[in-house]
């Protein structure tokens, strides 16, 4: 019986994993990395070239995928091989990565957040059925809304802006001569 070596692994092989066989995380960044040479991406914003290298931006690569933040499996998948070295890199490793990466998750939530006002807002100008209800919630900050009791200088704020629109719709109604039918409120 003819014994194969194709089938072992050997550690140190990949680029992702020290000679030993343990994630890289520090050293994967040319910012951090001890040898720079070796490091597979910047920290920087924007790609990086050093000495005819070109060292990617692991976050325009991140915000480049559309994910939701906390939920970067395929991200994990694609550029570090597993979740499991992604989540140790992200959440439990040295603490300018876990802080750099917290920020790219908020940046990434802010991209998603605006995007999704963007179509509810489309929605709202379109006329369609849902019209109303994406004008409504566009109105009443339904994007905005906070667990807990609101505190003073909130109630304060929204109660002037409530009072803003009514006032608003007043004058809209007494424009147009629907004055009669309304109810003034204040």
């Amino acid at each position: 019986m003819k014994t194969t070596k194709s089938c072992i692994k050997k550690v140190g092989t990949n680029k992702l994993r020290d000679a030993l066989g343990r994630y890289k995380t520090v050293s994967l960044f040319y910012e951090l990395a001890i040898k720079q040479e070796e490091a597979k991406w910047t920290m920087k914003e924007e790609d990086r070239m050093e000495k005819g290298i070109k060292y990617p931006s692991l976050k325009a690569i991140y915000l480049a995928m559309d994910h939701i933040p906390y939920n970067e499996y395929e991200f994990a998948e694609k550029y570090f091989g597993s979740w499991e070295h992604w989540d140790r890199l992200s959440n439990e490793s040295d603490k300018r990565l876990v802080t750099m990466v917290s920020g790219w998750r908020t940046e990434m939530e802010v991209k998603l957040r605006a995007a999704a006002l963007k179509q509810i807002i489309a929605e709202g100008k379109s006329g369609g059925a849902s019209a109303l209800a994406a004008a409504k919630y566009i109105a009443e900050k339904g994007y905005d809304k906070k667990a807990g009791r609101p505190t003073k200088a909130s109630i304060a704020k929204e109660t002037k802006v409530q009072s803003g629109i009514a006032t608003a719709l007043l004058e809209d109604a007494e424009r147009i001569g629907l004055e009669s039918k309304l109810i003034k409120v204040h």
